[in-house]
């Protein structure tokens, strides 16, 4: 058996499924032991453990990949495809992001948090996701102000 070198982000082809390497460790034999997540439909996001003693690799060669012309009006595939990529990524920022189109109310409270604690993002991802802990009282005053003010 050859002895392949393996990097995290390869791609591979394993009991014909396609699967992307996510980390590399040796087992107590001194073998090689892929972490792997699914590429392809039948195994999509699957996560899994490979033997590399015990398994047959084919290592995807970027080289060799096909591309292929996206014929969609306006390319609507691509920009869907990259929408959903863009969605699915996590926000690192220091920016409040507040999701009020999802299946909840959004809460008079919830735009003054940002105003509230703008350099504490813990408390503020607490105080938007659990509205009714006791650890707001600063917010608390605002609301009451909001709530004076609107009658």
């Amino acid at each position: 058996m050859v002895n392949q070198d393996y990097a995290p982000g390869m791609r591979t082809i394993i009991r014909d499924e396609e699967w992307m390497v996510r980390n590399i460790e040796k087992n107590n034999l001194g073998n090689q032991v892929l972490r792997c997540v699914g590429i392809s439909p039948l195994v999509k996001d699957k996560e899994v453990i490979f033997l590399t003693d015990l398994e047959d690799i084919k290592v995807v060669n970027p080289a060799e990949v096909r591309l292929v012309p996206d014929i969609s009006s306006h390319f609507r595939r691509t920009q869907l495809y990259l929408e959903s990529q863009w969605r699915q990524q996590i926000p690192t920022d220091t920016d409040l992001h507040i999701g009020d189109k999802a299946a909840m109310d959004l809460m008079p409270y919830q735009p003054f948090i940002k105003k509230e604690s703008p350099r504490n993002v813990f408390l503020r991802l607490v105080l938007s996701i659990y509205p009714s802990i006791t650890v707001q009282p600063v917010l608390c005053r605002q609301v009451m102000r909001e709530r004076r003010r609107r009658k």
